[in-house]
This record gives structure tokens, sequence and C-alpha cells, in this order.
């Protein structure tokens, strides 16, 4: 699909957005690990980011190889498949295991559970995709967009024929629509549906169609790459703007920590862009995300988003010491267990999919 650089700048890109969740659910409980720096709320960002980049690597292939998928029903069942056992196999350990241990341990401590307090109708809620405690709230979204896409790829790809003015004006009245049927002051905080986030979905969708349109020019003007490089690195900087205490600070006053967090369709614009840049800009920002210490963290990224809070209680709640060290060792601490995660049922389960 791309050449190896640009698909270790997108692994990047997905370490970026786990290590924004932790650390923001780091500073949330006062382990503020970048040199001191309260990076509450910028959380979200990160699911931000997981949705768009998510949206952008399902559409490529069904965009690009669509005859494929007109011709064999294979392929839409290879594509449920692999995505259910993306996203089930450690979602079910998860959820069993937070059952377990609030069943277990729950007298000792408080009838909380690790990494999350369920009862057996939560997890059975959860599995249906009806609930979302904490950091799950997001896999209900996401799961739900994978039987969406396939609606608004046919749109783009046999109605609108791949105009991008098209795609672009028809995205553009289902993100208002979106906004209009889900008003933003009245999204709730881990919202699980899947309306309030749509543009951001959208914006993966429009980026695969652009992405593909530039793969196909044969040259690029450098000066037309640096202008992608130049408005990526401004998106970055808004997205600094963006910090609560940053913000707070800047502006002399004080903002919640969820102030920014319901702005979609400005983060739906900002990853995009930088989405884009990883791929086609001068190389600046490719250089950047291909840093293998953040495609590591991108390969684990899903085990480390659903374990990182069960690590944050154990050693936050029970060890107290120098409160930098302690978030430090959080962070060592769960990308060792994510690792384990990721070889022992994300890898496995992955290669499960339907020969066609």
């Amino acid at each position: 699909m791309y050449k190896k650089s640009k698909i270790e700048a997108l692994d990047g890109l997905r370490g970026m957005a786990l290590l924004l969740v932790l650390i923001s659910h780091l500073s949330g409980v006062g382990l503020n690990v970048i040199g001191g720096l309260n990076m509450a709320g910028i959380g979200k960002y990160g699911v931000y980011l997981f949705f768009v980049l998510s949206s952008f690597l399902l559409s490529v292939p069904i965009i690009k190889y669509s005859e494929d998928y007109i011709q064999n029903r294979k392929a839409w069942l290879n594509y449920f498949v692999r995505r259910f056992f993306r996203i089930y196999p450690l979602f079910i350990v998860v959820l069993i295991v937070s059952f377990l241990s609030t069943l277990l341990i729950g007298d000792y401590t408080g009838g909380k559970g690790l990494p999350f307090t369920m009862g057996g109708i939560d997890v059975l809620q959860h599995l249906m995709l009806q609930q979302g405690f904490e950091v799950l709230w997001s896999i209900p979204v996401e799961f739900k967009f994978y039987f969406l896409l396939p609606v608004v790829i046919f749109i783009y790809k046999v109605i609108l024929k791949e105009n991008i003015f098209h795609c672009l004006v028809f995205s553009v009245f289902l993100v208002a629509l979106s906004m209009y049927i889900w008003p933003e002051d009245e999204v709730m905080k881990n919202d699980i549906r899947l309306g309030p986030y749509l543009s951001l979905f959208i914006a993966g969708v429009m980026t695969a169609l652009v992405h593909l349109k530039l793969e196909n020019i044969s040259y690029h003007k450098k000066s037309h790459q640096l202008q992608i490089e130049v408005v990526a690195g401004v998106s970055l900087l808004v997205m600094v703007f963006f910090i609560p205490s940053v913000y707070s600070y800047l502006s002399d006053g004080s903002i919640p920590e969820s102030f920014f967090t319901n702005k979609f369709y400005i983060f739906s614009i900002l990853w995009s862009v930088i989405i884009i840049a990883s791929i086609h800009g001068a190389g600046h920002i490719r250089s950047m995300f291909s840093n293998k210490l953040l495609r590591f963290v991108g390969l684990v990224s899903y085990s480390a988003y659903l374990l990182h809070i069960g690590v944050i209680k154990v050693i936050n709640n029970y060890f107290m010491f120098n409160p930098v060290l302690k978030g430090w060792l959080i962070v060592l601490l769960t990308m060792f267990f994510a690792y384990i995660s990721y070889r022992l049922i994300e890898k496995p389960f992955s290669k499960i999919r339907v020969n066609y």
C-alpha cells in the first residue's frame, strides 16, 4: 500500500495516539511525567486520532480494490471477520478479567476490580456494545462504524465516482447533519453513540480518497510537499495550544479539562492533515513519526489502551514514592504487559481471515 517508511510513520502516529491517552490519564491522577506539565484533558485527542487513522487505513484498500469487494462476497466476509478478531478477543479477555477480579478481590478493594469494576450484566452489555466503562467507551463507537463504512465508501466510490469536490461537499453535509442531530454541547463525557464522532470517521475516508489521488500523481513538486509539511506543522502547534493547561497559561485564564474535547470537526481536520503529511509531505513529519520507539508503542497500542488503566490503579494506589518515577514506572509496565498481550492474544488472532 505504501513504502516502508510511510507505513512506519502511520505506526508511529498510532503510538502517539496511545501516548496522548496514557499521559493524560497519568496527569489526571497527579503524575505529570512531561517536565511537570499538566497534560490532563488530551486523552480524547489521542482517541480521535485512533478514529481518523482507523477509518483511513480501512478505507484505502476497500477503495483501491473495490472491484474485488464488488465481485467477491468473501472479501466483505473477510473484512468483518478480521474486524471482529481485531477487537473482540482481547476485549473479551479484559471483560472476563474485570468480572473475575471484581468477584474475587472485591472484598479487599472496596468492591473494585481490575482493570475495571464489572458485574455479569456489565460484561454482557459491553459485549453487546451497550456500555463503555472508562476507556472502553471507544470500542462500541469504532465497532459500529465498521458496519457504516461500506455504505459510506459505496456512496463515494459508486455514486460520486471519487470526485474529490463532490465527496467533500457530501462530507460537509454529513458532518453538518451529525452536528445538528447530536449537538456537541449535549454529547456525554464518554458517549458510546457513533453519531457525535461521525466527522472523525468521515475525515478518515476523505483522507483516504485524497491520499489515493495524490498517489496516482507521478510527480510531486517539492514546493507542494513543503506546503503540506508546513500546514501539518501548524496543525501540531494548534494541538499543543489545545492542551488545557497550555491554553489556560497563554490566555491568562482557566478552562476545564474538557473544554476542547467536543470540537470533533476541528480534530478531524487537524489529524487528517497530519496523516497526509506523514505520507506525502517533504519528510520531516514522516521522520518524526517513524521513530522506532513510537512505532513499538503503535504496535502494542490496542493492548496498552485497554490495560493501562489497571496498571495506573495498582501502582498509584498501592505504591508511595516519587510521582515522576511512579509515572514512568507505569509507562514501562504498561508497555511490558501490552507486549505480552500483543504476542499472546492480538497477534495470533490477527492471522484469522477468510481466503478468497
